[in-house]
Formats: C-alpha cells, structure tokens, sequence
C-alpha cells in the first residue's frame, strides 16, 4: 500500500470536502499538518499533491479577486446604484458596471 499523505505548511486553511471533491470523492482525512488520502482509494500521491498545489492557487485567487471587486463595488458601482436611487441615473447603467467589475475580477 503506497503512503500518500502530503505534508503541508500550515499557512492556509483547506477544505477538505472540497478539495476531496476535485479528487473525485475518494475521501480525505487530516488535519492542520497533513492531508492523507484514506485507505485503499484509488488517488496517488502525484494526484493528491496537485489537487492541493491546485486548490491553494485557486484560493488565493479567488481571494485576491473578492478583495479588488469589493474595492471596485465601494469605488465605482455603489455610487452608481445610489445614484439609481436618486433618480440621477438609470438602472441599467448600475447593472452594466457590476458585471464589468465582475468579469474584470473573476473567480477561478
């Protein structure tokens, strides 16, 4: 039986029912030190180590977009939808900068 535990740094917290879910839910167990594949799953090591290097660049991404679009939210569509409400301009114009900052700041 191959042992494919990864040792990890503990810098990030890892969800392990999602990154199990890139896997293709075999299962994971672990904790703030380790990820291990459980007992006879079919995921190797190879596997294992990068669906994690995968996992914690999606993260940080996704992490890295949510701060800029919130930014971009405050800066440029909340005074726009303000302005909507005022009657100063039109609905759609708020709409169209939300999805501008969206696809500007996507998620991975």
């Amino acid at each position: 039986m191959t042992d494919n535990r990864i040792k990890i740094a503990n810098t990030k917290p890892v969800n392990l029912y999602e990154l199990d879910q890139t896997l293709g839910g075999h299962g994971l167990n672990g904790d703030e030190n380790w990820i291990m594949a459980i007992e006879g799953s079919p995921v190797t090591f190879d596997q294992l180590q990068a669906a994690y290097d995968a996992y914690d660049s999606t993260q940080i991404q996704n992490l890295e977009a949510k701060e800029k679009r919130q930014k971009a939210f405050q800066d440029e569509a909340d005074p726009l939808f303000f302005g909507w409400q005022r009657g100063e301009n039109t609905e759609q114009e708020w709409l169209d900068k939300v999805a501008e900052i969206r696809a500007r700041y996507p998620y991975a």
